[in-house]
């Protein structure tokens, strides 16, 4: 192997490292427990609202945070699997307050019966 060979390994190594790193400032939410809306209280409702809209929150930082690392990252750094916690990040959000709103919508019907 050439040295420029190794220094190129060595060089997306610790670009790798690098990305891995930043990645791990990057904090990902736990999702929230979500109470069955046909037996919910209103008490368990709001708190899963504001539980849900903290977790919508966070999650919004955890994408900005990993789209900061991608948009930051050298032009040669391997870069895929950030850019899946992102997409499965942006995913896990659009799942957890679709959950939410059907809950919410059981709850409401059964409050309005």
């Amino acid at each position: 192997m050439s040295a420029r060979a190794g220094g190129l390994g060595l060089a997306l190594a610790l670009a790798f490292v690098s990305l891995a790193r930043g990645a791990e400032e990057c904090r990902v939410p736990d999702p929230p427990a979500l109470p069955d809306g046909a037996t919910a209280s209103d008490d368990e409702m709001v708190k899963a609202r504001s539980a849900v809209a903290a977790f919508v929150a966070a999650s919004d930082e955890y994408v900005r945070c990993l789209g900061e690392q991608i948009d930051s990252a050298e032009s040669d750094a391997p870069i895929a699997a950030l850019e899946e916690r992102h997409d499965a990040a942006a995913t896990r959000m659009s799942d957890v307050a679709a959950k939410f709103n059907a809950q919410l919508e059981l709850w409401r019907k059964r409050s309005s019966d």
